[in-house]
């Protein structure tokens, strides 16, 4: 039997999009989410995985009611499954141990308030990935991750490797990785832009299936947003602008899913489906760095080394709150306020992390936005320590 190419489209939603102004999130749902779910609705036989940050979970909540009863129930009929996205999107490698544990934590019970399961899978915002990730995540309930083929020093630079892994970790510990095509996903975001390259795109894809002997999996990622912003790309406007009809490159992305309903080759799974026919056989290394080389976007420059020192110093309060509340409560002490207070604290923080206040290139607001989270977090650390009355 010929060799199929089994295609999951990874949609990554995360409404604390860097270049967005934060007071026109509401755009990026109406104008990109919700266009997205109506593409999908057009046609049910492709599947995907969608994989949101608890903060946009909350958001749509809120907001969009609706929009979480469309999802769940693209769930229900199994066109698409669900993964988790962190808390706030934050670049991982980029912060302590503890915040990464608490990030996936709670962006797993957001989910769960959203869509009423704890997802099996992980999406690393920037596609960072972490050796102590194997650690963390299977006391999270998280079963496996998708990392970029060029973080494993095997298999960079190679078109055709095993589509699930084994990715080492610290202490011995391993995780199910599941290596995503980078260079195959671009395409579709220029498509989009430019209503141009579906031809190119579509031979490209009939020469990788050539070239290939066994079943491959092409996991393709794109923000879960891109049908807006590359609508503003594509008319000359700016972010933050509201598009004047449909987003263009829905026409374009019609094309494209048509294309590949046709192709006999294909075939559409989710990445656990994926997973339950193709275990993983091998055991490899990744690299401790992001999807993207310059790592140190999110460090240095643009103000953004006035931002690590907010943080570090909410950390500071953060951990003497810690330390001062436990001491309390073995006194017999009132903590509950505090305790209220301390979380409050640490949400804060988490939001301060969210890589979109510093990547790339930030909007004011956002910069803004983070930078203002990181001082309230240091603090309600403080004021939680007050807090702490007589039983």
């Amino acid at each position: 039997m010929a060799p199929k190419l089994h295609v999951s489209f990874l949609h990554n939603f995360n409404l604390q999009f860097a270049e967005q102004p934060v007071d026109k999130t509401d755009l990026l749902v109406t104008e990109g989410i919700i266009p997205l779910l109506d593409l999908y609705d057009a046609y049910p036989a492709i599947k995907a995985d969608f994989f949101f940050t608890g903060y946009t979970d909350r958001y749509l909540l809120k907001g969009y009611p609706e929009i979480v009863e469309r999802v769940r129930a693209m769930q229900a009929r199994g066109q698409i499954a669900i993964g988790t996205y962190t808390y706030t999107h934050p670049v991982l490698t980029l912060i302590p141990y503890e915040d990464v544990r608490r990030q996936l934590a709670l962006g797993l019970d957001a989910d769960e308030e959203a869509w009423g399961i704890r997802p099996a899978g992980l999406l690393l915002p920037e596609v960072s990935w972490d050796v102590t990730l194997p650690q963390i995540m299977p006391e999270l309930g998280i079963n496996w991750v998708i990392v970029y083929e060029a973080l494993v020093p095997a298999y960079a630079g190679t078109n055709a490797f095993p589509g699930t892994v084994k990715l080492q970790g610290i202490n011995g510990t391993s995780i199910t990785g599941i290596l995503a095509h980078d260079a195959l996903r671009g395409p579709i975001w220029d498509l989009a832009e430019s209503g141009e390259g579906l031809d190119a795109y579509l031979k490209q894809l009939e020469a990788f299936h050539a070239g290939v002997a066994n079943d491959q999996l092409l996991a393709l990622k794109t923000d879960a947003e891109f049908l807006y912003f590359s609508g503003i790309a594509r008319l000359g406007l700016s972010e933050g602008d509201s598009l004047p009809g449909d987003p263009p490159g829905l026409a374009d992305m019609h094309r494209l899913y048509q294309a590949l309903e046709s192709l006999s080759y294909v075939q559409f799974t989710t990445i656990s489906e994926w997973i339950d026919e193709h275990p993983p056989e091998e055991t490899v290394y990744a690299e401790s760095k992001g999807g993207n080389d310059a790592l140190d976007r999110w460090l240095r420059g643009q103000g953004r080394e006035r931002l690590n020192i907010l943080e570090a110093d909410a950390r500071e309060h953060i951990r003497t709150a810690e330390g001062i509340l436990t001491i309390a409560e073995t006194q017999g002490l009132n903590t509950n306020a505090a305790r209220q207070l301390y979380e409050q604290a640490w949400d804060q923080l988490l939001l301060a992390e969210n890589s979109d206040g510093r990547g790339f290139d930030p909007h004011s607001s956002r910069k803004i936005f983070v930078a203002q989270a990181a001082v309230k977090a240091a603090e309600l650390a403080k004021q939680a320590i007050q807090a702490i009355t007589a039983s």
